[in-house]
């Protein structure tokens, strides 16, 4: 059995989505990195150099004559606070309105204290909000004389980042899509044709070839397509010489055989025993070769056949099923077997009469010539979603995987159960499988060695 696997179209849309969630947590944490260790250090910075420029200011012309450098700065949307009072500076410096809401703690004091210039971020008392500042002492003769706070709410830091989202998204979103037309691109030029000739060879696989092929490409998928219509087309044409030297060969053989087994009747009304018993050989022999000559001119007129060319009507299938297990029972009874029959008589299915009956026959007559003396049959037919279903189970010799595979094979005969003896020349469950087709259903077969087969048909029910 085949380990299950991921087609390649899930994978390339895998891939796809991989991608782009990849894709978008990376531009968000790129942003974010962008935000913190560019864009907030250039902050940082730039009020550390402002609250330094203001002190500066300060020791050199007093705290009336930066009055214009503040108005400046707050111009530019940051906001200066300059503290003199000797109460406030030796509890807390005031961040914003009202500064009595502000404090700094211990350790931001002492660096303070030794005239160092600080970064403060911190939330906000007041406001509930995050705030980015510098605070700059002015140290005369070892005493803290003032400090100088320059600071910008960090809500108006994060409103221009929020600014930039939407050409950031815009950006995501054409790269996403852009992705995406090239995976389309990708499963046009190499997925879908690829998938295409899976289908033809699992159609030539069925005993039928593909009507259409991949578009003409120039590349090595290209290639692979030209050299794979080549083969379908060889061996299309194989197929047909194969059927009409058969269908031929059958014609031919017609005439010989009707007159070796007209003879061989008459043989077998000598007198002399040795005869009659030669006679009876050779009248078995050419019923078998009448068998497989009428069995291989039913095929293939079968195989010219198609869904569209035949003329179905209305049938109550387990009429059809009755006459069937009228005529085989006689056979299962001469074998001592136990032939049991069940149906649902309401069943009305599209069919041709028939071919269902010659359908039914073969599935049935199989079952009852490949299980041994005083074996159990059981024929059911009932419906299932829709469907009408002949199942057909035996508790014969069962076949392995690998035979059920081939049963609908022309001329394929499994090594179990199915030998010479019993008749059988591999032509059976093929012709059932096209008479099945041309009814629109499906033949399904399960078999265990051992255990026992069991063979199902299904055909559409006609729903009231």
């Amino acid at each position: 059995m085949s380990k299950p696997y991921i087609s390649i179209t899930k994978k390339m849309w895998l891939i796809f989505f991989s991608m782009s969630i990849v894709g978008i947590a990376f531009s968000f944490f790129t942003v974010y990195l962008l935000y913190d260790g560019l864009y907030l250090q250039s902050e940082r910075d730039q009020l550390r150099a402002h609250a330094d420029s203001l002190r500066q200011e300060l020791a050199a012309n007093g705290e009336e004559q930066v009055e214009s450098l503040v108005n400046a700065y707050e111009q530019a949307f940051l906001e200066v606070s300059i503290v003199t009072d000797p109460m406030v500076l030796g509890a807390a410096l005031p961040l914003l309105e009202p500064e009595s809401a502000i404090a700094i703690n211990d350790a931001e004091r002492e660096q303070l204290l030794t005239g160092e210039t600080i970064v403060l971020e911190r939330d906000h008392v007041y406001f509930a909000t995050d705030l980015v500042g510098a605070a700059a002492p002015y140290v005369v003769d070892g005493e803290l004389t003032a400090v100088v706070f320059v600071y910008r709410p960090v809500s108006e830091l994060q409103d221009q980042l929020v600014g930039l989202l939407p050409y950031v998204i815009s950006l995501l979103v054409a790269l996403i899509l852009l992705l995406f037309v090239i995976l389309r691109r990708i499963r046009a030029t190499y997925v879908h044709p690829l998938l295409e000739m899976k289908d033809g060879a699992s159609q030539i696989s069925h005993g039928t070839y593909p009507t259409r092929f991949p578009p003409e490409l120039n590349n090595e998928v290209g290639e692979v397509n030209r050299a794979f219509r080549r083969l379908a087309e060889s061996l299309q044409e194989e197929d047909v010489k194969k059927r009409e030297f058969l269908q031929n060969l059958s014609h031919e053989l017609r005439t010989p055989l009707s007159y070796v087994k007209g003879y061989s009747e008459l043989l077998l009304k000598e007198e002399n025993e040795s005869t009659r018993q030669i006679a009876s050989v050779i009248a078995e022999e050419s019923n078998r070769m009448h068998r497989l000559v009428e069995e291989i001119i039913d095929l293939t007129k079968l195989e010219g056949m198609t869904q569209d060319n035949v003329a179905l009507e209305p049938l109550v299938m387990s009429e059809v099923v009755r006459q069937v297990m009228a005529h085989v029972r006689v056979k299962s009874e001469a074998k001592g077997q136990t032939l049991s029959y069940s149906a649902e008589e309401d069943l009305v299915i599209m069919g041709l009469p028939d071919r269902l009956f010659q359908a039914c026959l073969n599935v049935i007559d199989n079952a009852i010539a490949y299980t041994q003396d005083g074996g159990t049959i059981d024929v059911i037919l009932g419906r299932k979603d829709g469907e009408a279903a002949l199942q057909v189970t035996d508790n014969g010799p069962g076949m392995d995987e690998a035979d059920v595979e081939r049963l609908t094979d022309r001329f394929y005969r499994g090594e179990k159960g199915r030998t010479r003896d019993k008749g059988g020349i591999g032509l059976g469950l093929a012709i059932v499988k096209q008479l099945v087709d041309l009814h629109h259903g499906r033949l399904e077969i399960t078999s265990m060695p051992g255990v026992g087969t069991t063979v199902s048909i299904y055909i559409p029910e006609v729903l009231e």
